[in-house]
């Protein structure tokens, strides 16, 4: 509670159970570290964590958040060239997050810059825009070796590990598994709007949304040796993998896959900014399509070559 701190070092000895029925606990209405000190003015308003927070492999749990923006164990994480900042070896089990409007994460709700690295998350989060299992907003850094296993609903913006991911950023070694659901475009198992790169993961919960629904990725980003297994279900702009644009290189995705319109078993729609034809493989079989915006279509029996 004290941001003179926020730059400082900690390890975490024990777990901690925030379960609001237990005494003396309660129910957030903002986050707990680095919160946002007044919401009603626009973008972050306070001090964000610069430090460096240990779990120790411990666990945070049952935290629950009700309120606006900014939502998380960690409001905001890192400030631009706070390159040294991390949150490493944490789980956060059991959060239970509801925000009124964006930028609201399972560990953080906006990453500005440093490292999130060894961290889980499982529970329950939703929010109108920029919404991820464990990092809402991804503006600025590296988010490495990490799962989600929380359920994620929204408009836009909703990603099972990442929300919303900018182009300097990067997702390295993770993975989520829990359902996601958006009502409105960019709905990604894994990152539902990016422009960063995604290396070595994959994703295999279902996902449900309207426009931009991918199973790994709704709309952009550099993705390589990656992939998705996760049924993916929308209207336009479906796809195995990714919903609409992007650059896929080296990946594959299994799941079956339903839509109306620009619906493919890799890639629903290559997307305005695409640099060069997705370079990729889908089952054919299991996600019911023969057809995609790049990529190429193998049956089962074909995937499982060597």
């Amino acid at each position: 509670e004290t941001p003179e701190d926020y730059d400082k070092h900690f390890i975490l000895t024990a777990d901690i159970d925030l379960d609001p029925n237990l005494p003396g606990r309660k129910v957030f209405d903002k986050a707990v570290i680095a919160p946002d000190t007044d919401p009603v003015k626009g973008g972050f308003q306070g001090t964000p964590f610069t430090g460096v927070f240990d779990g120790d492999r411990h666990r945070i749990l049952h935290l629950t958040i009700t309120g606006g923006s900014y939502l998380g164990l960690f409001g905001q994480l890192g400030w631009w060239g706070a390159l040294a900042c991390e949150v490493r070896n944490l789980g956060t089990v059991g959060v239970h997050i509801v925000s009124s409007a964006g930028a609201a994460g399972g560990l953080v709700g906006l990453q500005l810059e440093g490292t999130v690295w060894q961290c889980r998350t499982m529970g329950v989060v939703s929010a109108d825009y920029d919404v991820g299992g464990l990092v809402g907003s991804h503006q600025g850094g590296t988010v490495i070796q990490c799962f989600s296993a929380a359920t994620i609903s929204g408009d836009h913006g909703i990603g099972g590990l990442v929300g919303w991911m900018n182009p300097n950023c990067r997702v390295v070694q993770c993975h989520s598994t829990g359902a996601v659901s958006g009502t409105g475009n960019s709905v990604g198992g894994l990152v539902g709007q990016s422009g960063g790169s995604i290396t070595m993961s994959y994703s295999a919960g279902p996902v449900t949304g309207v426009e931009d629904v991918g199973g790994l990725v709704g709309t952009g980003g550099h993705i390589t040796h990656c992939y998705s297994t996760g049924a993916v279900t929308g209207v336009s702009s479906v796809g195995g993998l990714v919903g609409s644009g992007g650059v896929v290189t080296r990946s594959y995705s299994a799941g079956r896959v339903h839509g109306e319109n620009l619906v493919g078993g890799l890639v629903g729609d290559i997307g305005p900014y695409v640099l060069h034809h997705p370079q990729g493989v889908w089952d054919v079989n299991t996600s019911g399509l023969w057809a995609s915006a790049g990529g190429v279509g193998l049956s089962t029996a074909e995937m499982m070559d060597p």
